[in-house]
């Protein structure tokens, strides 16, 4: 084996290693790094190990990376500076979180346990109230964007920026409605679906809608692509405006019969709309959304009656729908 040159000692390599270390750390991305100042009230003292406190809370909030608020644009620094305040009230500890001189949360706990074991639940309840500040944030900047990207008087973006795509689930019920054989066809559909924080959205969506009245088939089962655009109408909601393209498979019952496929109890049918949602959200991650649907077939279908020799319906041109949906995202 070969022994290296005494120009590469030990003490050496390790320099060379500590240094490229550096090197790397001092060009790579940085995140949006948390700077903590923590306070113990002199009431805390008797209480709660503060130097354990301090270096616990140090340790919490090391990996939190908080993005600054909406209205920083002016923030050319990716670190900010939070306080935490330990104060004793009566026989309870309060946690208080201030950021940009502005309370962000407190939470109180019982006093119980040794010094040691309140600095932990101290340093927890500290690391939590961040996260909850920064999920607060995230949330700010995602309605800021929806609000004004499109806006001719846009400000200068949220520091920081990056595009986000969020997904979520809708169930609800749909009904159909073709005014050429007066047929309506009523059913379940849902839909998975992905959007951009610009409102830029796809979805696919899938029903299984039942005859309601005597002239229409038994059975329409489809799946479909949805693509939408999102606008923000108010805080609480969001006009949804989409188009859907479908495939369905259609049985007809024992009343008719497919005019091009004699011989099959099942034939097929493919319609494309325009669509208008409503959604109305309670909290940040439920909605209900409601709203017509009109469009066009793409393959017009023609039964004959089973009963009435050469009587045919023709399941063709325009057609109407309304649809009610829980909306849940991730």
């Amino acid at each position: 084996m070969r022994r290296l040159p005494s120009s590469l000692s030990r003490w050496k390599i390790r320099r060379i290693t500590v240094g490229a270390i550096a090197v790397c750390l001092a060009y790579a991305p940085r995140a949006w790094a948390v700077a903590v100042v923590i306070e113990v009230g002199d009431e805390a003292e008797a209480v709660v190990d503060s130097r354990l406190a301090r270096r616990l809370i140090q340790l919490e909030l090391a990996d939190v990376d908080l993005p600054p608020s909406v209205g920083d644009h002016a923030q050319h620094s990716q670190s900010e500076v939070v306080f935490v305040r330990l104060l004793r009230v009566e026989d309870q500890l309060r946690v208080e979180l201030w950021a940009r001189g502005q309370p962000s949360g407190e939470r109180k706990l019982d006093v119980s346990g040794t010094e040691q074991y309140q600095a932990r639940r101290a340093a927890l309840a500290s690391a939590e109230l961040v996260r909850r500040l920064r999920e607060t944030r995230i949330l700010e900047r995602q309605r800021y964007l929806k609000r004004h990207l499109r806006s001719a008087n846009l400000p200068a973006a949220p520091a920081g920026y990056t595009l986000r795509l969020r997904g979520g689930v809708s169930l609800g019920a749909q009904t159909i409605y073709w005014p050429r054989p007066g047929a309506l066809l009523v059913g379940p559909r849902g839909e998975i679906w992905v959007r951009s924080e610009a409102g830029l959205g796809l979805g696919i969506f899938a029903g299984s809608y039942a005859s309601a009245t005597t002239s229409s088939p038994r059975l329409w089962t489809e799946v479909g692509l949805k693509p939408s655009v999102s606008l923000a109408w108010s805080d609480n909601a969001d006009i949804v405006f989409g188009t859907t393209v479908s495939a369905a498979v259609v049985d007809p019952g024992s009343s008719f019969t497919p005019v091009s496929a004699p011989e099959s109890r099942q034939t097929w049918g493919a319609r494309a709309a325009a669509q208008i949602d409503v959604q109305w959200w309670f909290g940040r991650r439920a909605a209900l959304s409601f709203g017509p649907e009109a469009g066009i077939h793409l393959r017009d279908i023609a039964f004959e009656s089973a009963t009435k020799a050469n009587r045919h319906h023709t399941f063709g041109g325009l057609w109407l729908g309304l649809g009610v949906r829980a909306v849940l995202e991730q």
